[in-house]
């Protein structure tokens, strides 16, 4: 399909989109004709395909040809060599001839979209006259597909032009009065699916995540709120991943989603607008969707999407239970209904097939984050029912497994460790957690990253993830771990401290500073770029840019240290000497504990904390 379009600077442009597997649904096979089958039978235009003959233009004329080769009653001739000239067939017309013939057959002084109001209005009276035409002659010659094929092709050409208005975002406001979405809308469900991917597409032209204005979020509210959005996502049940064509209006759907859910994000929300992740998993079947893909390996995309989605808290409500998700339906689609899908199983199958190996591609390192960082967040946000899943389902194990082999899968799939239930710490340590998180808590053992990891950055930021997730799993370990643990299990993590005289206390005098001269600094950094008049809460300001600094580790780490002195005499003594021995003192872990209980809302975490301050 060409469409014109226009660039930046106005000049025209020859936007090509191949329509060849499109054509060739649209055309259905004629019937085979009964009887004496004649050699050639006259025809102006091709009027579809006749089995045992082929269309095309000879010294008989333009028609259809008898096939030789096609004749079912025909015996296997001879083998026997010839030359081009000695056997010649007429040239028969492919689906792109037939094509660039529709096209011709186009309106040819069709102008090029015009970026004013008046010919904004004009194009979309013309798109709803070529949607209307369009519609009656597909039902008018339902079985001759080949007489709705031009009013198709201006469909699709008349759709498309909507693509410049991206350039002029202030003409937004203009195609919403004028009720564009409730031409383009229902064009979503039309019985071609390339029509609505080419709407799709479209909607992905007017939307920019990265420059947003406020007409894009008006634009971007109203595709949520007259179900653009819906319609788009239903139609991944007929879009085949393995047809490259199809492949790629399933991109630019999951395009269109991703870049709704970013600007959503960036833009804020309203309070009569919910998230639109949200609104993707109560109206829409994109979850179970994600989820088959990611078990079928079909899309490394899939899973990108399915992290940003989760990322969000407020769907976890919607999906308490992540063993538990509703069957993907659409309503283009008229299959039986299928099984709930297991979607933790599937996660943590894609995280099992790198347990042993390191990913061989970048692609698929990407997909291995997103599927741990997915996981991640439905055991952070959602109830304990998605945590009791997950150690029936073995996770805790084949997280360690992973940091056994010390592959880069043990080291994104570490955040997993980060449970914070008494339950699963308590099943942590009976696992034999320990001796693979404390060796990564004082640096060593670590996991070996990607071989694609070797500059010193990178190096650098991977050693970083290491130590905060180990210290945010450990923190977990002192808070939730009890005198009541079965298997002492408190009592064995401050064993642990206490072994190789107290190495373990050691490193965590050293993060205590590290991370205190981090937030100090962060805090110091804020004060000095920000004028007062800049901030309407200064202080808040400074705490949030503090903490992201380092503070939040500062006072984890201090909360482990005071776990230590407060269960064991050695490693207290340890600390102090420790910290005299860097010019500090007592003070700053004090410091650490008081300042967390000053970020802290009542109850229990904030209780043992103000009970560690008493006894130290």
């Amino acid at each position: 399909l060409c469409v014109t379009m226009m660039n930046g600077n106005g000049e025209k442009m020859n936007g090509k989109s191949s329509m060849d597997d499109a054509l060739n649904r649209m055309v259905a096979v004629a019937s085979a004709s009964a009887g004496e089958q004649p050699a050639f039978i006259p025809s102006a235009t091709w009027k579809g395909s006749k089995e045992g003959y082929y269309f095309g233009t000879s010294e008989k004329g333009t028609g259809y040809h008898v096939d030789a080769y096609q004749q079912p009653d025909s015996k296997p001739a001879a083998v026997s060599f010839v030359t081009k000239q000695s056997r010649k067939r007429p040239r028969q017309q492919t689906a792109q001839d037939l094509l660039e013939e529709a096209e011709r057959a186009v309106d040819p002084d069709s102008k090029i979209l015009d970026l004013k109001p008046k010919s904004i209005k004009s194009a979309i009276v013309s798109l709803r006259k070529a949607a209307e035409k369009n519609e009656l002659q597909r039902v008018q010659h339902a079985d001759a597909p080949e007489n709705f094929m031009e009013s198709e092709l201006a469909l699709f050409q008349q759709i498309s032009a909507f693509s410049a208005v991206a350039a002029a975002p202030a003409l937004f406001s203009t195609m919403l009065q004028e009720s564009i979405l409730e031409q383009l809308v229902p064009l979503l469900s039309h019985d071609n699916s390339d029509v609505a991917v080419t709407v799709a597409k479209v909607l992905v032209e007017l939307i920019d995540a990265d420059s947003p204005t406020p007409e894009m979020l008006e634009m971007a509210k109203a595709l949520v709120n007259d179900g653009a959005l819906k319609w788009s996502v239903a139609n991944l049940g007929r879009l085949d991943p393995e047809q490259e064509e199809e492949l790629a209006g399933i991109e630019e759907i999951l395009t269109l989603v991703e870049s709704l859910v970013e600007l959503n994000l960036v833009g804020g929300r309203t309070d009569d607008f919910e998230s639109v992740a949200a609104y993707l998993v109560r109206e829409t079947a994109l979850l179970p969707w994600l989820f088959q893909q990611i078990e079928a390996r079909q899309s490394g995309r899939a899973a990108e999407i399915l992290s940003l989605i989760l990322q969000q808290a407020e769907v976890h409500s919607m999906v308490p239970d992540l063993t538990s998700i509703p069957p993907f339906s659409s309503p283009l689609l008229d299959e039986p209904p299928s099984p709930a899908i297991d979607g933790m199983e599937i996660l943590l199958q894609a995280i099992a097939i790198y347990r042993k190996t390191q990913p061989p591609s970048e692609e698929e390192c990407d997909f291995l984050e997103n599927v741990c960082l997915a996981l991640a967040s439905a055991l952070t946000f959602s109830s304990e029912v998605n945590i009791e899943k997950f150690i029936a389902r073995q996770g805790i194990e084949l997280v360690l497994r992973c940091l056994k082999e010390k592959v880069h899968a043990g080291g994104v799939a570490l955040k997993l460790l980060d449970l914070r239930s008494r339950r699963a710490c308590e099943y942590f340590v009976d696992a034999g957690g320990l001796k693979y998180l404390f060796p990564i808590f004082i640096g060593r053992s670590i996991p070996k990253p990607m071989p694609s990891i070797t500059g010193k950055k990178e190096r650098k930021q991977w050693l970083h993830m290491l130590e905060t997730q180990a210290i945010q799993i450990m923190y977990a370990l002192t808070r939730y771990l009890t005198p009541e643990s079965p298997n002492d299990g408190k009592d064995r993590v401050l064993v642990k401290f206490g072994e190789e005289e107290c190495l373990k206390c050691n490193r965590l005098v050293e993060l205590l500073l590290k991370y205190d001269q981090k937030a100090r600094t962060a805090e110091y950094k804020f004060y000095r770029n920000t004028d007062e008049d800049e901030s309407d809460d200064l202080e808040l300001a400074a705490l949030h840019a503090k903490l992201k600094g380092g503070g939040d580790l500062f006072h984890r780490v201090g909360a482990i240290a005071a776990f230590c002195c407060v269960g064991s005499k050695r490693c207290h003594q340890q600390i102090i000497d420790q910290l005299t021995l860097q010019q500090s003192g007592i003070g700053v872990l004090k410091a650490s504990l008081e300042e967390f209980v000053s970020v802290l809302g009542d109850g229990e975490q904030k209780e043992q904390l103000l009970g560690y301050l008493d006894k130290i």
